[in-house]
């Protein structure tokens, strides 16, 4: 353990660390059957629990690599980095619980085994017996936002559904998961997150898609400001997107879609009411001598990272 001191005052109970570095620590939590813990806490004779005894804390650089956390003889690897954490906790008699903040800048999220995204992170919570509530929870990245809050239940095997709202560019989702379109346009979703810890980490995204904007460019064809809605189911297989509707050049897009294990991507649907002479300029600059509207299926894939796009349609 590595520490920078910049104060601490002891009639304040704060701790203001100007830099904190530790290597391979190793955390073991245990939650009994009636909710009680193991977590250190003060004399029976002053009648209060373990938290009531945490300092208001303030970290400018954190770099915590090489953990194990043991929560209930599950053995779990974590390693945490950031900046200007900060950390305030008070004690609400109450509940009894405990009401505190948590914030840190440049939290390195890598979601889904990609690489990791500095974001920044807030929320308030409220500590119970065995629950924990989270409100105001915001995660920021780049122009990127989502908010969440929820209750997880039962400390010994932490479960519980999340509200989520997520707005964003479409940009530096394509940039992050290397995907075959261009960077235009922005999204945003409004679902819920189902999260378990019973068996290590599980988790479910389900909600509504909708983004606007976009841009495909593919060689020489080019199509911009379409637009495409969905409906979301997504864990850490992959994700499954139902009643697909987009428009663009003036067609209408309709079917499903599946992403399977965030890297195969792959879309079945139909094409209606796409303009003739439009479509024709896509590929060629000759004009047609005629016009019309056609329709009939698409299917469409690729590989995430690869330069392997596959388009095909019957009109």
């Amino acid at each position: 353990v590595t520490l920078g001191l910049k104060g601490i005052s002891i009639f304040e109970r704060s701790v203001d660390l100007r830099s904190l570095n530790v290597q391979s620590p190793a955390v073991n939590i245990i939650i009994y059957p009636d909710g009680t813990n193991n977590f250190p806490g003060p004399d029976e004779g002053t009648r209060k629990l373990w938290s009531d005894q945490l300092l208001n804390l303030k970290i400018g650089a954190y770099d915590i690599a090489g953990g194990v956390l043991t929560y209930n003889n599950r053995k779990v690897p974590f390693e945490a980095h950031g900046e200007n954490l900060r950390v305030n906790m008070d004690y609400d008699a109450a509940g009894p619980a405990y009401r505190g903040e948590f914030s840190s800048d440049a939290v390195n999220i890598a979601p889904l085994g990609y690489g990791p995204m500095p974001a920044t992170v807030e929320t308030k919570f409220v500590l119970g017996r065995d629950r924990v509530e989270f409100s105001g929870a915001r995660v920021k990245w780049g122009a990127n936002t989502a908010e969440v809050e929820g209750v997880l239940e039962d400390m010994r095997a932490p479960h519980g559904s999340l509200k989520v709202k997520a707005e964003g560019r479409v940009g530096d989702v394509v940039r992050e998961f290397r995907l075959p379109f261009e960077p235009a346009g922005t999204a945003n979703f409004n679902g819920t997150l189902d999260v378990s810890f019973d068996e290590g980490f599980d988790y479910r995204v389900r909600g509504a898609l909708a983004a606007r904007g976009l841009r495909v460019k593919r060689g020489d064809t080019v199509i911009d400001n379409a637009d495409v809605r969905a409906t979301v189911d997504a864990s850490d297989a992959g994700a499954i997107l139902r009643n697909v509707t987009a428009h663009a050049m003036g067609a209408t897009v309709t079917g499903d879609a599946e992403f399977t294990e965030w890297k195969k991507f792959h879309y079945k649907g139909n094409v209606a009411n796409l303009n003739l002479r439009r479509a024709v300029a896509l590929a060629s600059a000759r004009p047609v001598p005629w016009d019309g509207v056609m329709s009939g299926t698409v299917e469409t894939s690729f590989t995430s990272g690869r330069s392997d796009l596959k388009t095909s349609a019957q009109f």
